[in-house]
């Protein structure tokens, strides 16, 4: 069932808000996005089309805190600390990282200097979450992750989580501080969505999609036939 649709003997009405308002706070580079920045109020947006799935919390694992106690995560950029932000701060009803519910949560924050650090503001509301850390550093991942001696870890039941706006020289300094640690189950932000898959409406395309998706003879329910029928 998806969102519109109604149950037998009901009228028909909205069963949630299909689109709604509400206020979005999103962080936007003067140099990197000057027409978004210099958008004034009232002006029209579009949003999406999205060309990645986001962190993938739920088939990762990293959403169960009693199995991933540790989180580490490798940020730089405002897209990644956004990201970040929005990771920490998601209420329970969303996918989150529990932080009240973990040993521990390290953000290791890299930026070009002191003056680039954004919502700087929000680390110590962060530290009321939960066991949350944000440790910025100007000398990369490697450094900060090897400087770190507060940190105690069992690679088995750490996660990374790799934020990085699509740096890709970034992500590849953050994967390697994590192969040096042995620390295996990693999810970025980098990873590409599936493309999307249309089936028109038309018989023959439906024919068509049927026979790609018949099951092979012999492995259909006992005692039926495995022939997929159309008409």
């Amino acid at each position: 069932m998806t969102r519109g649709d109604i149950f037998a003997g009901e009228t028909k009405s909205v069963r949630e808000p299909i689109s709604v308002q509400a206020e979005v706070e999103i962080v936007v580079s003067q140099k990197g996005e000057p027409d978004l920045f210099n958008v004034q109020l009232d002006d029209a947006i579009e949003v999406g089309p999205f060309d990645s799935t986001g962190v993938d919390l739920r088939s990762s694992g990293v959403m169960a805190p009693f199995r991933f106690p540790t989180v580490v995560m490798f940020v730089s950029g405002p897209a990644g600390i956004a990201s970040a932000r929005a990771l920490i701060e998601s209420p329970p009803d969303t996918a989150n990282l529990a932080p009240g519910l973990r040993q521990d949560i390290v953000v290791y924050y890299s930026v070009p200097n002191e003056a680039a650090v954004c919502f700087r503001e929000r680390f110590e509301a962060w530290k009321e979450l939960g066991n949350v850390r944000v440790e910025v550093t100007t000398r990369g991942f490697g450094d900060a992750f090897d400087g770190d001696m507060s940190l105690l870890y069992d690679p088995d039941s750490t996660a990374a989580i790799i934020l990085v706006g699509g740096d890709e020289e970034a992500e590849a300094a953050a994967r390697e501080v994590c192969a040096e640690a042995e620390i295996t189950t990693i999810v970025a932000d980098a990873a590409p969505a599936a493309p999307p898959v249309y089936l028109s409406a038309t018989p023959r395309s439906f024919e068509k999609w049927a026979q790609q998706h018949q099951a092979p003879s012999g492995q259909g329910d006992a005692g039926s036939d495995s022939k997929v029928a159309v008409r």
